[in-house]
């Protein structure tokens, strides 16, 4: 239960900076998953317990390249102001997805022990190791992508009796949304033709 209390502030404080886009976000984006990590392996969701190793691992990728150390080779500038994702990105999101949810749900079924909630954990994963990428390239959409996983990791909580992890993700959905708005102002103030 303290791993739960923990893991839920570091997280609002996380989202409330992501929301702002702020680096300083990151650092909370690796300290956040440790806790959860832990958490999630306990009551059986494998694959979002893996999922928190991976958000470690994009943490540092996200900060480096807001941060500007590291580049977009395509388009050197992209991380410093917040873009719209094209149609063909949407296409190749909804692909990978759809592939990616079967992969990872295959492979919880045939786990020994068994995760709880395969296709739910499966498809939560998916999304959050796609969301990360959108959110570490500063497309606005991730905002969509945490819109949809929120209300989705709530019930899977709940149903897994993680009842502080389902109020962090409660709170991480009502923050998305007034996130979403933010962004999606930002993205138009600096694409607006004259």
């Amino acid at each position: 239960m303290a791993l739960e209390i923990i893991g839920s502030i570091i997280g609002i404080v996380y989202v409330y900076f992501e929301w702002k886009e702020r680096p300083v976000m990151w650092l909370f984006g690796v300290l956040m998953p440790i806790a959860y990590l832990i958490v999630f392996f306990q009551r059986g969701l494998y694959a979002n317990a893996a999922i928190q190793a991976y958000y470690i691992i994009a943490s540092f990728y996200g900060l480096l390249l807001w941060q500007g150390i590291l580049k977009d080779r395509r388009n050197p500038d992209a991380t410093t102001h917040i873009k719209s994702l094209s149609l063909s990105g949407w296409l190749l999101f909804i692909g990978v997805t759809v592939l990616l949810t079967a992969l990872i749900t295959f492979v919880l079924c045939r786990l020994p022990g068994e995760s709880d909630q395969p296709f739910l954990d499966g498809f939560t994963a998916s999304l959050n190791i796609l969301g990360m990428w959108l959110l570490a390239k500063k497309y606005y959409q991730q905002w969509y992508v945490w819109l949809l996983v929120n209300p989705i990791t709530v019930v899977l909580c709940l149903l897994n009796e993680m009842y502080t992890v389902a109020a962090f993700y409660a709170i991480a959905f009502g923050m998305s949304i007034l996130g979403y708005n933010s962004w999606l102002k930002k993205y138009r103030s600096c694409n607006t033709t004259m």
